[in-house]
Formats: C-alpha cells, structure tokens, sequence
C-alpha cells in the first residue's frame, strides 16, 4: 500500500467525492492511510453532509496514490481525541487567515496540552452532579484579608462565575471593599475590620459550581508589602508571609455554597495550611452538608499566571492540577494542509487597544502604527483614539498620535478633580477600575509592527505591565502581546515586530524589542521611521535609510538588555554631538559605564550635554560613549 493519497467520502456506501487534499498544491502532498482514516469521517460529515441526504452515515476510505510523497505537508491542524472520539481541529489559523498552521512537533507538545484542556471542559468524567447555588460565602474567625476569589464554571474552566459579581461583607475598613475579591485583579485586596468576619459573592442566579480559586494576602505574584517579604519571623518561626497568610489557619477559612434561598447546600472544609493560594475541586463530586475535598495548596503560581500581569484568570491554575485529577485519554493528530505554510507574518486589524491587566494609570507619548508595504506610513497618524472611561483634560488620546513626542502625554484619568476624571463623576476613575486607550484605524489594515514611545521622564516606569491587544472590524481579538516587564519598563519605546511570524499557540506574542532610555528625544516632528528601520549609524531620508556622521543618532532597540542599551563591564567618555559634530567631551574622573552617556535621568550624559553652551543645535544634542582603557570606573566626578 502507498504511503500517501487521499481520502474517498462515502454516503450510503457510494462514493460521493475525494477531500482532494492536494488541490491547492498539486501532486506530491495528501494524507496517510492513518491519518485518512481518523479525521477523514469528521471531515466527509463537513463536506458532503448537505447533499448526503437520508439520514446517512458519511464514511470515508482511503485512496493511495503513487504520486503521493506527503512532501508538501509540512505545516497543517492539529485534530483533538478524547476517549476515543473526535473533537475537533484545533483550529490554528482562524485568527490569521491563511499561511500559517503547526508542524507535527507543534502538535504533539502545546496541541497536546490545548487538546487536554478541550477534553476536561467537554468531559467532565461523568462525574458525580456538582454543587449548584447562587451565593458563595467565605467564612473566617479572624478578619478577612485576601486578594481575590474566582468560582469556576464546571464545564469551561476560562470562565470566571464570580467576576465581577455583587459582593457584600460584614465590615471593610478604608476603601478595601468586598467587591476587590471579584474586580479580576490581584493588585486589589479585601480587608474586613473584625473577628468572625464573612464575605458573600452573590453569581446572580442559582448555577453548577466546578470549583474555587482564592488568592491568599501574600499570593506570590505582585509586589508584596514589606509584611509579604521571604524575611524569617523568629516570634512564630516562620517567613512574614507564611505568617500573614496563616490568618486563613488561625480562623479557619471555609466556603460556603448556599442556594437562592440562602439554604447551604455544602461547606468547605477548612484550611489547615498557611500557602499563597488553595483550590478546591467540586468536579470530582462532592458531599453534603460538609464537603469531604481537600484544598489543594499553591504556593508557587505557574508563569501563565505571573505573566498574566495581576490578572485573575479561571484558567490559569485549572490546567497544572485538573489534567491530573481526571481521568480521560487525549491523542493529538497532525493533519498536513497543503495550504498552509507556516506561522502567519501578517495579522490584520482595525483597532490597537493599549491596557494593563492591573488597573494603573497609562502614560504614554506616540505611537506608530506600520505595514513593510509602506514604510512610510503611520497608519495611526491623526486616528480616532478613545480613552476608556476617560483621559484627564490635559492628556487627551489626540496626544497619542500627533507626530509629537514634546507635547503632553496622553494621561488615563484618575481621582483628583474633575480635570483629572476627564469631567467624570466621582468614583468614575479609582483605581479599581480598568484603563484602556483605543486607536480606531478605520478600516482593517495589515500591520507588521508598532512603535509605543514611553514617557521620556521620570515617571515613564509607569509603562510596566503594558500589553495591547489587536483587533479586527468585528471586534475580534487577532493578536495580544506580553506585557512590559519591570525590567524593561524606564525603556524610550517598546516595538512590537509582527514580520518574523506568529507562534500559532501563543496565548501572548512576545517579541519586544526596546529603545533605550534616552534614544528618543523630545521632538514637535518626531521621526518614528528612523527609529523603526534604521541601525545605528544611519537616518530616514524619506525613502530609506542613509549612512550618517553620528553613530549615536538612530540607537538601535536592544532585545532585552535592560535600560541604557548596553552591556559592557568598561569604563569611558561621553561626547556630546549638536547636529552630528562634536562639541566636547564630559568630565568624569574616571570614566563612566557604557549606557550612562545615553541615560536622561540621575545626572546621565544626555541630560549634561545641552549645559555645555555655546552652540546653537537645530535637533536635540546626541551623546555616543567611547571606551578608554585607561578608567577603571573607581569614582565619578566632574560634570
């Protein structure tokens, strides 16, 4: 038998038609025998199921062919099976069109994992029935102190019951409310004021309840307070935040679910373990009037969840523990598709969305927005921007895309006055509730990059935690970066480069790359092109880019170096550049580390050199830093 060929539909045992897998390749592509015969049926049934009429099974059988060499498979789907039984394609390119798809290897790894959690949501093991209720009360013999509760749904773990939901407590001191525990960040907290304290989510209607996720005080992902520290605490014996989270041990956390009559329908054990988070599992059944499951303790939370930004997603910490609670078989199958070359190098959107998963102010400068077609063009430029709930007065979304990086920043609103509110009431702009800033494109276009300016002053770490999202006409999210790192956060610009194509299972695309502090100057007529295309060395000129006298005018964006751009233990001068001549070099006693001369802040080169005087520079002064091995960097001075 050959190795390859296509696969035959049949309807009532007649042969209605091939699936011609290799029509948009030629010859020398299809599919194995076994392959044929495990999706070949789900995919008859797709095709020929109209005109099959009768209420008959579509079947398939196996063609070989001779000319068939699979060659042309490289790339394809990924098909999921669970117990036995087919689910589906994994669907890979749905978001990018054409020219992507998974290699075999793709499959067997992150299409394995994607399958088993398609398998436990669709499969929940026919389980004994869950808890179903309306009310999810937290009851505590101490004050309650904690970062978040999520309530799973029991059949689709990504979804969260209790975000967002009305919550009520017996008492909350400042503006440390109940409702922190379901805002869906775990930059927020809760903190009732007494002894025997409850807190009580209502879902807003009696529902299956598959399980709950808490967020300890001391939860491990944000920047904890200093009582959240590893320090040890010798009066009990333990770390500062083993012991602040054992509050939840002293009193005796346990849940409850009560139905819409407020009857309890099970209760939690308690916690007997001082850990950053607990899980309790309802999906594997659960007893009543006291639930016999165990919380499963986190201390370590996963790098889905941290890279989450202080998000608190149902199914960040589902897949680490369910897969191996329940008990199903998966299989990944790769199925080659001759239309599909490779991970997608082009996405295409209407809407940029720049947020943070914590709700924290965003302060930004520019934005570009490009296609290599024409690189020329910002398609941002003068776009429709819209600020949710709203921009302060002074920093308006206009700001984002006025071609200046020396006017004011755009500013989301905040508490203070009405200004600051951007005319909101008040209460509109605390800091519980979620910024975002919106470009409108007009139209679908296909989009290579984007350049976000920072804020060039001090208050530029604010970017930390940034990530955008890119939508297309119906609102749907095509692509969703990571967020900025803390180590990446006092950066001049961040660029998000699209042409070195699509990972297909990317939940968050990561590839930053970053202009160092100082490598983009205050400009009413910035030139984005410059720092977008060209290297060091070299300058936009309209059409491309050309050699210049300065090596130091167009930095070029470092992938993770941290701030300043450079990496050298060695020591040398700054000298100062005004319209690409050199005008002097800076005294320093002995030298200064590469990355201080393009530095703006604490005294670094770049702020020093316009104090030089005696010139007139029609662009902004540039700094460039020359080794000498004569320092050893044991002093700075002069200056």
């Amino acid at each position: 038998m050959y190795g390859y060929g296509d696969c035959g539909c049949l309807c009532n045992d007649t042969l209605v038609g091939n699936l011609d897998v290799c029509d948009e390749s030629g010859q020398n592509c299809g599919l194995s025998a076994t392959a044929c015969s495990a999706v070949g049926r789900h995919r008859c049934e797709s095709k020929f199921n109209s005109s099959c009429t009768q209420n008959v099974t579509v079947v398939t059988e196996f063609l070989p062919d001779v000319s068939y060499t699979g060659l042309n498979a490289s790339y394809g789907d990924c098909e999921c099976w669970c117990n036995g039984t087919l689910t589906g394609d994994l669907n890979v390119c749905d978001n990018y069109g054409q020219n992507c798809g998974v290699d075999t290897s793709a499959c067997d790894v992150a299409g394995a994992s994607r399958c088993a959690r398609r398998c436990a949501n669709q499969n929940p093991n026919s389980l004994s029935p869950w808890p179903v209720g309306r009310y999810v009360k937290v009851l505590l013999d101490q004050h309650i102190h904690l970062r978040q509760v999520v309530v799973f749904d029991p059949t689709d773990t990504s979804v969260n019951l209790a975000l967002n939901k009305p919550a009520t407590a017996d008492s909350y001191i400042e503006n440390y409310v109940a409702g922190n525990v379901v805002d869906g960040s775990l930059g927020t907290f809760s903190h009732t004021s007494g002894g025997n304290s409850w807190l009580e989510i209502d879902l807003g209607d009696e529902m299956p309840i598959g399980g709950i996720y808490i967020a300890n005080l001391c939860d491990g992902v944000m920047s904890d307070p200093h009582w959240c520290s590893d320090s040890w605490n010798s009066a009990w014996n333990m770390e500062n935040w083993q012991y602040m989270n054992n509050r939840v041990v002293e009193g005796g956390l346990k849940v409850q679910i009560l139905d819409g009559d407020k009857n309890v329908v099970t209760e939690s054990a308690s916690i007997t373990e001082s850990r950053r988070a607990y899980v309790v599992n309802f999906r594997e059944g659960f007893t009543t009037p006291t639930d016999t499951n165990s919380w499963i303790g986190l201390d370590a939370q996963d790098n889905t969840w941290q890279q989450s930004s202080c998000v608190a997603q149902a199914s960040d910490k589902w897949d680490s523990w369910d897969q191996s609670t329940s008990q199903f078989t998966v299989q990944t199958l790769f199925v080659p598709e001759p239309s599909f070359t490779g991970p997608a190098k082009t996405i295409y959107a209407r809407f940029i969305r720049l947020y943070k998963s914590c709700s924290t102010i965003i302060n930004l400068s520019e934005l570009a927005v490009w296609h290599s077609a024409s690189p020329s063009v910002n398609l941002a430029a003068g776009k429709s921007v819209t600020c949710y709930p709203a921009c302060t007065l002074s920093g308006g979304g206009a700001l984002l895309v006025d071609g200046s990086t020396d006017t004011e920043v755009v500013h989301s609103c905040y508490e203070g006055d009405s200004g600051t509110r951007g005319d909101l009431a008040e209460g509109a702009c605390a800091s519980t509730v979620p910024k975002s800033i919106e470009i409108d494109l007009g139209q679908d276009y296909p989009i290579d990059g984007v350049l976000i300016v920072n804020r060039l002053d001090v208050w530029r770490l604010r970017s930390e935690g940034l990530m955008v999202d890119f939508r297309d006409s119906g609102n749907s999210v095509v692509l969703t970066t990571a967020p900025i790192t803390q180590s990446h956060m006092d950066s001049a610009g961040f660029i998000m480069d699209l042409q070195a194509g699509i990972p297909p299972f990317a939940a968050e695309f990561d590839a930053w790359r970053y202009v160092p502090e100082g490598g983009i100057s205050n400009s009413s007529d910035f030139d984005w092109k410059n720092t977008v295309w060209c290297q060091s060395g070299e300058t936009w000129n309209g059409q491309g880019c050309s050699a210049n006298s300065n090596p130091s005018t167009a930095p070029v964006p470092d992938s993770g170096s941290g701030s300043g751009g450079g990496t050298s233990n060695e020591y040398g001068d700054c000298e100062c550049y005004c319209d690409g001549s050199l005008q002097g070099i800076l005294p320093f006693d002995d030298g200064v580390p590469e990355g201080f001369c393009d530095n703006y802040g604490s005294g670094g080169g770049a702020s020093q050199c316009p104090n030089m005087g005696g010139f007139t520079c029609h662009n902004p002064f540039t700094v460039n830093w020359v080794h000498n091995p004569a320092y050893q960097g044991t002093s700075f001075g002069g200056g």
